[in-house]
């Protein structure tokens, strides 16, 4: 009897080893980012905004064709068929029509309102110049897109509308969200980084952190420290500045001319944190631009790159930066950091108008 209980009592229980343990745990830790990455990611392509969607063929986002609708102050909100804000254009430019193409991000975009937005303005200001030959200006700003997106988006789609001239003016989604930490020329663990600034979980927990938490705990460096004010005086986006070298060339190489833009910011040496607050200011997605004479020495860096590849490639320069910089009330320009107001984008198509009157003076169009 004795010897029939023993045999009915359990055995021990067989226990795994650590190493197993642990590749178990890495393999559910790693199952639930992929999870959460996954979720974030298709939430972002397909479902953030009404007026994107995802191209898989391209991998970047693109204006949903035919939509339009007209807000309480008249202006409307128009995508047209081919993807581009604003009314309808033929595939090439008819007889005698100088086609102008403004390539960008949010900051070209303008909020969709097309009559508002700075290509939609200068459209109307070369309507009503007097200039011999007529003009046609196409939005084909896309929010969120960098300079890569940029140069993919020549490559792929705009060489096609034959433009006799490009306005390239982007660059705000590299300063914002590219570390410069992670752009050394010479890096072992460059690859690492460009998969992360890839990765929409990493975005994702950027924004979190550095936009929306970070204020509420910790105030931006206002003081004028000189090792802030000189902190990028050293660091070139080598990313970045390859990009603009590829769209320029790209561009000469088709026959056509091109137009840079440098970019303007609300932000100012002084400003202290109530005005910061007040122009509703928000700092790169890292640690290392936290305070307004560190952001505005990595947006010098990126300024002298556009700067530089115009010299280097003979390009056309607008440089909007003192234009800015000599307003009195420089905030009411913009919505923030970078976006321009309305205002705003009237003051960057009466700059380009300028501009491009000026070189149709001297015959240069």
């Amino acid at each position: 009897m004795k010897a029939s209980l023993r045999s009915a009592e359990p055995g021990p229980k067989r226990q795994f080893s650590v190493g197993k343990q642990i590749l178990f745990s890495v393999i559910i830790v790693g199952s639930l980012l992929l999870a959460v990455e996954g979720a974030i990611r298709v939430w972002a392509l397909y479902f953030r905004t009404s007026y994107e969607r995802y191209n898989a063929h391209t991998g970047r986002l693109e204006l949903r064709p035919n939509l339009s609708y007209t807000n309480g102050y008249g202006q409307e909100f128009r995508i047209n068929s081919k993807g581009f804000v604003g009314p309808e254009f033929d595939d090439q430019p008819r007889p005698g029509v100088y086609r102008i193409i403004a390539l960008g991000d949010s900051c070209t975009f303008g909020t969709g309102f097309w009559q508002v937005s700075y290509p939609g303005v200068l459209q109307r200001l070369l309507d009503g110049g007097g200039a011999p030959r007529r003009f046609e200006v196409i939005n084909a700003g896309i929010e969120g897109y960098n300079s890569t997106f940029a140069l993919d988006r020549i490559r792929d789609e705009l060489l096609r509308y034959r433009p006799n001239l490009v306005l390239l003016y982007v660059g705000w989604n590299d300063l914002m969200k590219i570390d410069p930490s992670n752009q050394a020329e010479v890096d072992k663990y460059r690859w690492l980084a460009t998969i992360l600034d890839s990765s929409y979980l990493v975005k994702a927990y950027k924004k979190l952190l550095f936009v929306n938490l970070r204020p509420v705990v910790l105030r931006p460096r206002t003081d004028e420290r000189p090792e802030d004010i000189e902190a990028f005086a050293h660091f070139t986006p080598t990313r970045y500045r390859s990009n603009l070298e590829a769209m320029v060339r790209l561009l000469r190489q088709n026959g056509v001319a091109v137009m840079m833009v440098t970019l303007p910011t609300v932000v100012r040496p002084g400003m202290t944190g109530d005005e910061l607050q007040r122009a509703h200011v928000f700092f790169p997605y890292f640690p290392d631009a936290y305070g307004t004479a560190r952001f505005l020495s990595l947006h010098r860096a990126y300024n002298r790159a556009i700067v530089d590849v115009a010299s280097q490639e003979r390009a056309e320069l607008v440089d909007l930066v003192p234009v800015f910089d000599a307003l009195p009330q420089k905030q009411t320009y913009f919505w923030d950091t970078m976006h321009p107001s309305a205002t705003g984008h009237t003051l960057i198509a009466e700059t380009l108008f300028g501009r491009i009157k000026k070189l149709e003076t001297e015959g240069r169009l």
